[in-house]
């Protein structure tokens, strides 16, 4: 019997073309509320970028992949932030010539030191639009505190050379434009895990839905694994299932397979 649901949002509930969550998925999630299933949020995005993309109110947000994790009245269930030793490695990166735009994910924000055509890229494709570029010495300080995501604008060849440089953490890619640098051990798995014992949820009795890289190992985690029609092979390989795509109503028919809807 399944309990909980946990849906991706880029490519998964939100379309690359449109930017909006389609009517049918809409739909599906309120009728599975209505059920009485649980529908958690399993993102890469910080809070501060799930909000308003579509009418409706999830019970818990994996947000970060996994390093942030609250519900739905901001109540934090987990959070695990960068060591204080690896931020000072990325100091002294963005000190030199080998410095890269990043964001730094804080408790309730995303503080960017500059930017380049790949971060202009990522707004467009995205369809968002972040803050302005801070100061450096401003980015400096908050990068001091805790932060619990780094967004790199590097090309996959640095990502070795960032993980090895920091020996701490983990460079989650799903996106040529740039990896997702978070605490090591830490996941949308992870994440899940942490929303599991907080509500008292059987893994079981599970399903997640995902497209990404970053969601292979969610969907291998869960009791059933639903990959998006857009999804490239090698994640459809990690799930039980693969529907259709998030613009053909891949979120309703990926329910409708397994008799939930």
């Amino acid at each position: 019997m399944i309990e909980a649901i946990f849906f991706d949002i880029d490519g998964t509930l939100l379309s690359f073309n449109t930017h909006k969550v389609p009517q049918s998925a809409i739909d599906a999630i309120e009728i599975l509320q209505k059920k009485g299933i649980k529908t958690f949020i399993a993102t890469g995005r910080h809070r501060k970028e799930i909000n308003g993309f579509a009418p409706l109110l999830f019970d818990a947000y994996i947000t970060l992949n996994g390093s942030y994790c609250f519900d739905k009245e901001n109540t934090v269930i987990h959070k695990s932030p960068l060591t204080k030793a690896d931020m000072e490695v990325l100091i002294k990166i963005q000190q030199s010539d080998d410095k890269f735009p990043c964001f730094l994910g804080t408790h309730d924000d995303m503080i960017l030191n500059f930017m380049n055509e790949q971060v202009d890229e990522m707004y467009q494709t995205f369809g968002i639009r972040g803050s302005a570029p801070v100061p450096f010495d401003e980015w400096k300080k908050v990068a001091q505190g805790e932060i619990f995501q780094l967004v790199a604008f590097i090309g996959p060849e640095h990502d070795k050379k960032i993980t090895e440089a920091m020996p701490d953490v983990s460079s989650v890619r799903w996106t040529p434009l740039f990896t997702d640098i978070i605490a090591r051990d830490t996941n949308k798995q992870t994440g899940i895990d942490h929303i599991l014992e907080h509500y008292n949820i059987p893994l079981e009795n599970t399903m997640a839905f995902g497209d990404g890289n970053n969601d292979i190992q969610m969907l291998k985690h869960v009791g059933i694994g639903v990959a998006m029609g857009n999804a490239a092979e090698h994640v459809k390989q990690a799930a039980d299932f693969a529907t259709d795509t998030v613009d053909n109503d891949g979120i309703l028919k990926g329910l409708q397979h397994y008799g939930l809807i």
